[in-house]
């Protein structure tokens, strides 16, 4: 199962021109056995679906005000810690129904577990800002917090006690997913790198495909098989990101034909991979990955971006209406802005925004399924 939601960011921001498609509402969505099903509480003007546990159960956040909700039984409740404001987002559920997130409380970010209707703060000791990213089954809980004077680091929460995770010759590092045997992955920044780590029985292992300049592990399943996105042109978080698989050392890369950028954004159980990608005229579009072949999930007017899957195979994401690309304008690169820094706020910032058109070999054809 995908215990969490990738918060993986960026250690800086890179200006390139690109078109920029058109967009109307964005609203989450659920796939299941073929069929979509549109995530939104009532009177909501914006919502994305990030997470979904293998009970059905969906979280997310929503806008009219911002909030964060948990989808249940056909029952939208919102999830808010008392006195707090906003929604940087619900980032996980565990199969208990347990969720983790973030909200405001006097413009800081403060983590919290919310289980049975109640609310505990998720935050290291001495942390100016924390944002949880995942919990398993067991409760244990990962995420990034600023400590005071320095830069965002990586906690496990497990028993009521704080651990800081941190990668040999890391300044900074984000954990983005656990499992239940308390593996966990991410990305970590070292003298202008920044790669992907895997850490387990209290060992370090990177996760970067041969020739990566760049490279991130967002989800790990049950059997310890990673995914996440790496670069290989560029420098400085200025490339073209492509998912991978990691399986016992080996890489996949996972790029559907015709496209020319993808992330993976989770893998359940049975090695199910979910993830999107770009086409070439700025149209999103998402995958789904199992032993080989890619089943697509695409429309010629919609925006697909697939966030997370659970173990029967059901996926959650955001879907929007999509127009004909704008005139091509320059803007932050938001494939930088999703490796390292500001905790975990890069990615949601970028799944509000306009995706960046980059150019990319065409992947080698693959045996592919088309849904629309």
């Amino acid at each position: 199962m995908r215990e969490k939601l990738i918060g993986a960011v960026a250690a800086g921001v890179l200006a390139v021109a690109s078109a920029s498609p058109a967009y109307s509402s964005t609203y989450g969505f659920l796939y299941s056995d073929g069929n979509y099903t549109t995530i939104a509480p009532a009177g909501s003007t914006y919502s994305s679906a990030t997470e979904i546990n293998n009970a059905g159960q969906i979280v997310g956040d929503f806008g009219s005000p911002a909030a964060n909700f948990l989808y249940s039984g056909a029952s939208y409740t919102t999830v808010a810690p008392p006195g707090t404001f906003g929604a940087w987002t619900n980032h996980g559920i565990n199969d208990s129904g347990q969720v983790v997130g973030t909200s405001s409380s006097g413009g800081t970010a403060v983590g919290f577990l919310y289980s049975g209707g109640n609310y505990t703060t998720i935050a290291p000791a001495g942390s100016t800002g924390s944002w949880p990213q995942a919990i398993n089954a067991s409760g244990q809980i990962v995420g990034i917090f600023n400590p005071t004077g320095g830069g965002q680091q990586s906690f496990l929460y497990s028993g009521g006690s704080y651990t800081t995770i941190t990668p040999p010759g890391s300044t900074e590092s984000s954990a983005t997913a656990i499992n239940g045997s308390g593996q966990i992955v991410g990305g970590f920044g070292s003298s202008g790198t920044h790669y992907g780590f895997l850490y387990s029985g209290g060992n370090y292992t990177t996760i970067a495909p041969a020739g990566s300049t760049y490279s991130w592990a967002t989800d790990i399943n049950a059997s310890g098989q990673v995914v996440g996105a790496f670069m290989t042109n560029g420098s400085g978080g200025n490339g073209t990101p492509f998912g991978f698989l990691y399986n016992n050392g080996n890489y996949t890369t996972l790029a559907p034909s015709g496209s020319i950028a993808s992330w993976a954004t989770g893998i359940n159980t049975e090695g199910q991979i979910a993830g999107w990608f770009e086409t070439g005229d700025s149209h999103l579009e998402s995958f789904l990955y199992d032993d080989g072949t890619y089943t697509i999930l695409a429309s010629d007017q919609l925006n697909i971006k697939a966030l997370g899957i659970n173990d029967a195979g059901e996926i959650v994401g955001e879907i929007s209406q999509f127009t004909a690309p704008v005139a091509a304008v320059p803007e932050p690169s938001t494939w930088a802005m999703m490796i390292l820094g500001f905790c975990g706020l890069g990615f949601l910032a970028y799944r509000r925004k306009n995706s960046t058109t980059l150019n990319a070999a065409k992947p080698a054809d693959e045996a592919v399924s088309f849904l629309v």
